[in-house]
């Protein structure tokens, strides 16, 4: 679930939206105009020119030309969202989002997604607690055909029953990973508190009791009552012309019958009289607490100012919590931030804090309220104002850009107000004056009330006398007769169900010239098993609502953490209800993959395409070149995802007699995250494998012990960017080192961004890695630039560099980096299926599947000195030894 503004940096008018990843078409054939009314508004908005109008059966339209790109987006705003609901009917909304992707009168889901590739378009939804919104983002010369496929879609949609259950089983598996997320059990524990008592408090998900009940009649009966012309506002930006736009509107969403709608509008949440504090505990590293004010309505003359006085409040680095509450050597928070959730009826102004597992609530929530009165009487500089207001009219004109984005963020404005507040509103913004944001302060915090909600860990002071939300077991460990190394953790707090299973040595187990084999084996043993071929196999994972992944998607960039040399992973998550099929299918895909001629040769062809393409980039170069000269000789220096010339010269019958090999019980590590009890999970475990032999005994991998021989190279292929690589091999880095290590690292890669990109201008990227497994650590450092800059890039970043053993570190900068530290590792540990990944890791590294809470334990510890004596131990004159450019 995600949160996001309206518009006219309207994280002032915030509200609650669910990206439901619907991702394909559906359409309409025009059956003729139909007439529209004859009176046409012309608005003004920034460099454009809008007409709004209503069709004759109700529809309003907004149409916003935009000749800056040649795309068009269509974004049809229902008002239909959780805020129409009830117990029974929760996530009925959400639910109808993703049954509109699954086929219409005129259009199976096939030839949906099929119409939609072939004119390119995007075509998404997602739901939130006022209104569901379609977007559909099309090139402009496409754009008939696009906007027949969403009305096709949202007048068209046949909700067949066998499509029904298996969104069913889609969405049972959303809510359980949305659940496995602590802020959004944080969340939602605080809309419940804030909307007790109202449809407002509902998940827009629904619950999985509501979605397990939901009847596919109601919900058929929901959409013909909800999904009618005249309960709905179309936007289309883009590249068209007014005249003939109005009439391909008119053409394919004008024949819709419209409806009387009734029941439609539910009361608004009763006032804040009085203050509320509610506190949860659960499974967490970090405590979560969420603070609701009330604030005026959309309709108010008021909230122009409130908007801004949210953005003072806490909206970037130099809004007023932010330095009060994370400025200092020890932060109170790590996070904080504040936004209205807004309506047309009522807002709440909503602060949010992410704390130290030891924070005081208490005096935390006492400092947002005092900063709150403290704008009566210090109201802001016109600088401090006109800061804050620039940056809002900002975000509302690059929003423009990103057409579709536009529409996301207009949806809940026109589903709670209408186009005219849109266009005037920053207008209205610039308008505001200190004297203003006073006066708002007066009207609603000189006797304001609240309700607060906080989740913090089990055990933390901060929830004395509150009932226990259930302790994590320790991790049990067992390795099976077989060798398989088993690790379950179990936990009551969250029905999800996460398994991760990390094959040890990739890299060492590959036979020579066949770098990726591993690589092949894990894309071409997810197209079929022997008990489930072809599609039937995804028919089995989509009943119960499960995702696998096995490898790494390229198309999302940046995502990859878990490609390494050292082990491979197949990733299994969905909900307890169906932990047994999904282990009984996970074995299935390891011990009984079909592995035909025809799936490995197709995999094959694509691996080696996508590994032709890599080759010709200068960051691959560089990487494959510096990892050769790092580890030389060693099988770390091949590349897990293979060559074009590896790859291609792997055959069926190698792929086949390698998985006998690699996936070996002894071979492999399972770590298991459920709400189930460990010995039911671990015997189950043990009965799927029990005939299982282990014909490859297991020979770990071991790392070089002393530091690398001095290498380097430099070649050149061309490019517009030059990539430099420097790192050295450490040998033995002792436990004691490991975290300050870290520290040190991250230290230098802020100093290196700093000086070299920020001061400089030398670098579009740099920064500078410390790792350890087992005993062995390394660094290594990477940095981007234009071929022009390349000598001077490479003696900044050796200098920087050099530097560093010689240098202090006070005890802020320390504090500084190990809080970010902290902070990411507790966002990577969040979900249950990474929490048995880094399980895995322990146990393959250092075999102890808790090892990875002691490097948090350490971490925190850390001090300057241990610090310093890392830089001087690792960082000493001549310590970086390889070196790779390519320009």
């Amino acid at each position: 679930m995600n949160r996001s503004g309206a518009h006219a940096g309207i994280r002032a008018a915030a509200v609650i939206l669910t990206l439901a990843g619907c991702g394909s078409p559906t359409g309409r054939k025009s059956e003729g105009p139909s007439p529209v009314e004859a009176i046409r508004v012309e608005v003004d908005f920034p460099r454009q020119s809008a007409t709004t109008t209503r069709l004759d059966n109700g529809l309003e339209v907004v149409l916003l030309e935009n000749r800056a790109t040649p795309l068009v987006a269509a974004v049809t705003v229902v008002g239909a969202g959780s805020r129409y609901e009830d117990v029974e009917t929760s996530g009925a909304s959400h639910f109808l989002e993703h049954l509109l992707f699954n086929g219409t009168e005129r259009r199976t889901q096939e030839q949906l997604f099929d119409e939609t590739d072939r004119i390119g378009a995007f075509n998404n939804a997602t739901t939130g607690r006022d209104q569901t919104t379609f977007m559909m983002l099309v090139p402009a010369e496409h754009a008939g055909r696009g906007l027949d496929i969403q009305a096709d879609m949202l007048f068209g949609s046949t909700l067949l029953l066998e499509k029904f259950e298996k969104e069913r089983g889609i969405l049972i598996e959303e809510i359980g990973k949305d659940s496995d997320r602590v802020e959004n059990l944080a969340d939602q524990a605080f809309q419940e508190a804030l909307y007790r008592g109202t449809p407002y408090a509902l998940p827009i998900t629904g619950t999985i009791a509501s979605v397990r009940a939901m009847n596919r009649d109601r919900v058929f009966e929901y959409y013909k009552n909800r999904y009618v012309p005249n309960n709905m506002t179309l936007l289309v930006i883009g590249d068209f012309r007014t005249e003939a736009m109005l009439d391909l509107v008119n053409r394919t969403f004008g024949t819709a019958a419209p409806k009387p709608l009734h029941g439609l509008e539910p009361a608004p949440p009763a006032s804040i009289d009085r203050d509320v504090i509610q506190i949860r505990r659960g499974a967490t590293e970090r405590a979560y607490l969420n603070v609701g004010f009330e604030a005026p309505p959309l309709t108010s003359a008021d909230y122009p100012a409130f908007a801004a006085l949210a953005g003072l409040l806490g909206q970037g680095d130099n809004s007023r919590l932010n330095q009060t509450l994370r400025g200092g050597q020890t932060p109170h928070v790590y996070e904080i931030s504040s936004f209205l959730d807004a309506s047309r009826d009522f807002s709440r102004l909503v602060v949010r804090a992410v704390c130290p597992p030891e924070a005081d609530m208490g005096a935390i929530l006492q400092t947002i309220v005092t900063e709150l009165k403290r704008f009566i009487t210090l109201p802001p500089s016109p600088p401090e104002l006109r800061r804050i207001v620039t940056e809002m009219r900002v975000q509302d004109i690059s929003r423009e850009e990103q057409l579709h984005y536009f529409g996301l963020y207009a949806a809940p404005l026109l589903a709670n107000a209408d186009y005219e507040f849109l266009r005037d509103y920053t207008s209205r913004l610039e308008g505001i004056t200190p004297q203003d944001i006073g006066q708002v302060a007066r009207t609603y915090f000189a006797d304001a009330h609240y309700v607060a909600s906080a989740f913090v860990p089990a055990g933390s002071p901060s929830a004395a006398g509150e009932s226990p939300g259930g302790g994590a077991e320790p991790w049990k460990t067992t390795t099976l007769p077989n060798g398989l190394q088993l690790l379950v953790r179990s936990d009551p707090a969250s029905p999800v169900f996460a398994a991760h299973l990390l094959v040890r040595d990739r890299a060492m187990r590959e036979p020579p010239g066949r770098d990726g084999i591993a690589d092949l084996l894990h894309h071409a043993m997810l197209r079929g098993t022997v008990v489930h071929r072809g599609p039937e196999l995804a028919d089995a994972l989509q009943a119960i609502g499960a995702t696998v992944k096995a490898f790494d998607d390229p198309s999302i960039p940046y995502d990859d953490y878990y490609t390494s040399p050292a082990y491979s992973y197949v990733r299994m998550e969905t909900v307890d209800d169906y932990a047994d099929e999904a282990l009984r299918l996970l074995t299935e895909i390891v011990r009984q993959p079909t592995l035909r001629d025809e799936d490995v040769t197709s995999a094959r062809d694509e691996l080696a395409a996508q590994a032709e393409e890599a080759a010709r980039q200068a960051a691959f170069q560089g990487r494959r070149i510096f990892t050769e000269a790092l580890w030389p000789g060693h099988p770390y220096a091949r590349i897990p995802a293979g060559t074009a010339e590896t790859l291609r010269s792997i055959t069926p019958d190698e792929v086949r007699a390698f998985r006998d090999v690699y996936f070996a019980p002894g071979n492999l590590v399972l770590a298991v995250r459920t709400g189930r009890p460990a010995d039911s999970i671990t015997a189950l475990i043990g009965s799927l494998w029990d005939d299982a032999r282990n014909p490859s005994e297991f020979r770990p991998l071991t790392l070089p012990s002393t530091p690398s021989p001095t290498a380097g190279a430099r070649e050149k292929m061309g490019k517009q960017q030059s990539m430099i690589y420097e790192g050295r091999i450490l040998g033995a880095v002792p436990p004691e080192d490991r975290a300050p290590l870290m520290v040190l690292a991250s230290i230098v890669s802020g100093d290196l961004a700093f000086e070299l990109r920020e001061r400089r201008g030398l670098a579009y990227v740099v920064g500078l890695d410390a790792s350890v497994e087992g005993p062995v650590g390394w660094i290594s450092a990477r940095m981007g630039t234009r071929p022009e800059n390349i000598d001077a890039a490479r003696s900044g970043l050796r200098d920087a560099i050099q530097g560093i053993g010689s240098r202090s570190f006070p005890e802020e900068e320390v504090t500084r980096a190990k809080n970010k530290i902290l902070g990411q590792r507790l966002m990577r540990r969040m979900t249950r299926i990474n929490q048995a990944y880094f399980a895995c890791l322990g146990q393959l590294n250092w075999g102890d599947p808790n090892a990875d809470t002691a490097v948090t334990d350490a971490l925190r510890e850390t001090t300057p000195a241990a610090v310093s004596r890392a830089a001087s131990a690792y960082f000493r004159p001549g310590g970086i030894l390889t070196e790779v450019i390519i320009e």
